[in-house]
């Protein structure tokens, strides 16, 4: 009788053990699988354009985008960049290069107002950069502006004035400038302008009775 117990009750036990065993398997298969996270492929091209940036120097990235403002007419964007440029790398290999684009900017934008603040930006540019090739060409730039303003014959001559003094400054310190021939054609054109005013105070008080 005793072993019948026995026999019944490891029958018992192997039953309660592999209902448990099912149970751990059933649950182990329902767990879903963790999803494995593919990191996207960084192409050459994006790799070599990051890699650029990074070590692109901050003075070179500021004028680069100054330039790209000044052709797209954002003149005062691009002046700020250039002037934060300026502040900010005073000893920049740009900064020559970042005075002369202010300069440009001025007088690209045109108008009375900045044709004279360009007037004044390329004034200083030759002040400090006298030796850099640049400096006839904001030389040449200076009797432009003036010429820009310049009025009809019949009005205010300052201008023409201001224009012809600037141009013979020119001939005289770049005399072997690549843009010497340009001067000389402005030139004619301005005292032109003079000459053609002079005549016409000289006929208005020939004209005039007494």
């Amino acid at each position: 009788m005793v072993s019948v117990i026995k026999i019944m009750r490891y029958l018992l036990m192997a039953i309660l053990a592999l209902s448990l065993a099912g149970s751990f398997s059933s649950a182990a298969y329902g767990q879903k699988k963790p999803k494995i996270i593919k990191q996207k492929k960084t192409t050459a091209d994006q790799q070599k354009k990051e890699d650029t940036e990074e070590s692109a120097e901050p003075d070179k990235v500021l004028y680069e985008r100054a330039m790209k403002d000044i052709k797209k007419t954002k003149y005062i964007d691009a002046r700020l960049t250039l002037q934060t440029l300026i502040n900010t790398y005073p000893d920049s290999e740009y900064l020559a290069k970042a005075k002369l684009a202010t300069a440009d900017s001025f007088f690209k934008e045109g108008g009375t107002s900045n044709l004279t603040q360009s007037i004044e930006e390329y004034k200083n540019f030759i002040v400090f950069f006298p030796f850099l090739d640049e400096a006839a060409y904001a030389q040449m730039q200076v009797g432009l502006a003036h010429y820009r303003m310049t009025e009809k014959s019949d009005r205010d001559s300052s201008q023409a004035e201001s224009a012809e003094d600037e141009f013979q400054t020119f001939l005289l310190k770049y005399p072997q400038s690549p843009l010497a021939p340009k001067a000389e054609q402005y030139l004619r054109n301005v005292q032109e302008v003079l000459a053609d005013g002079e005549f016409r105070i000289a006929r208005l008080y020939y004209t005039k009775p007494d």
